[in-house]
């Protein structure tokens, strides 16, 4: 008996993939539809009809968000190790880029993100970075970077901050400093 209703299960599900369907978007929100696996077309607030046989659609906020990113290390211009995560605030001002145009959007904003910020700490002193931090210039250096290298991703950037910054210490894999290292055999 199971099995009957799993088969009447199953035709029900592919009849539904042959009637078209309605799709509601918050006003908060805006979409992509993919037809047939290739054209891309961005839905904004509103009702719309998609056939779910040709038709995918992937739906996300588009208003006021933030994105937290991941501590990564670094090493100042006067070679302290330190470690730096920030956050960021922003609106997805093109879905289609957003969206059409990069496999994970959240990896692809960490990752773009994190790269823009990397050059900021490698280029200062240790004492330079604090005292900018402290002084608001910090923040409004990495969000006129971060802004410029997310742009073609249909993001727009309200602003970059850093949440942590502090001195860290560079391990190897058995526990090591690598400052007390010593050099491989052969070198001076």
């Amino acid at each position: 008996m199971e099995q009957a209703f799993n088969w009447i299960n199953q035709f029900f599900e592919v009849l539904v993939k042959f009637i078209p369907h309605l799709l509601i978007i918050r006003s908060t929100e805006a979409g992509v539809l993919f037809k047939r696996g290739k054209i891309i077309k961005a839905i904004g607030p509103g009702l719309h009809w998609y056939w779910p046989l040709v038709t995918e659609y992937y739906v996300t906020a588009v208003v006021r968000q933030t994105q937290n990113l991941p501590t990564q290390a670094a090493v100042t211009k006067d070679k302290v190790a330190v470690a730096v995560s920030g956050i960021i605030v922003y609106k997805i001002k093109d879905v289609v880029a957003a969206f059409g145009k990069t496999f994970d959007f959240n990896d692809t904003m960490n990752d773009v993100s994190m790269t823009a910020i990397l050059p900021y700490i490698c280029s200062r002193t240790y004492d330079e970075l604090i005292m900018e931090i402290n002084s608001g210039q910090a923040q409004e250096a990495l969000t006129k970077s971060v802004r410029r290298a997310v742009r073609k991703y249909g993001v727009a950037v309200a602003f970059v901050g850093l949440t942590d910054f502090t001195k860290a210490t560079a391990l190897n894999h058995i526990g090591v400093p690598w400052q007390s290292l010593p050099a491989p055999s052969g070198t001076t």
